[in-house]
């Protein structure tokens, strides 16, 4: 079943306003969780060294500490994240750049069930990542604020509209210098 085009319409406004305000992140996918999770947004973030296996520890401890903190003041019931390392199976093909890939990309990745996601939910995961990984992340271009929140308006406005996507969806955004590029990763064109 391929997704309808206003459900795919959105779920690209969602990645690309999610890629333009958060420079952090390097990649954001939409991927299909099992039956119990449900859709979610897998955040990439690339790091000039690999973290070591203590201090990736200490980094997710954090992570989930803060989320967890942020869940039980929001009264959310048990939301899915997960923290991964680069080379972690997934459950969808990645992708990966011809262009200039390095031998290694090092890369951690945060993964969060969309239904009870809401963009303050985001925003402080992705700052906690910032300020974990302050030293070894790799920072995005910052895109210039002339658009008086417009952005952060599609944000919010399409995470509402894609969170319960009864399709499957398998889309990847990175950044790219100062574009935002979304791939359909689906070699077939849908189920």
């Amino acid at each position: 079943m391929n997704m309808p085009a206003e459900d795919s319409r959105q779920a690209v406004r969602f990645l690309t306003a999610l890629l333009v305000t958060q420079p952090g992140v390097g990649a954001a996918q939409l991927i299909q969780g099992d039956q119990q999770e449900g859709p979610l947004l897998s955040l990439e973030f690339f790091l000039h060294n690999r973290l070591g296996t203590a201090r990736f520890r200490e980094f997710s401890r954090e992570v989930r500490e803060a989320h967890q903190v942020f869940a039980m003041l929001k009264g959310l019931d048990g939301p899915v994240l997960k923290v991964l390392r680069a080379g972690t199976p997934r459950p969808s093909a990645s992708f990966e750049s011809s262009e200039e890939v390095p031998d290694r990309v090092h890369s951690v990745l945060v993964q969060r069930d969309l239904r009870t996601m809401a963009v303050e939910d985001l925003s402080l995961l992705v700052e906690v990542v910032e300020e974990e990984l302050e030293r070894d992340l790799v920072r995005g271009e910052d895109y210039e604020e002339d658009d008086d929140g417009y952005h952060e308006e599609v944000l919010a406005t399409s995470l509402e509209r894609i969170r319960f996507l009864p399709h499957k969806t398998d889309l990847v955004g990175y950044r790219d210098g100062l574009r935002v590029l979304v791939y359909d990763l689906r070699q077939d064109g849908g189920d």
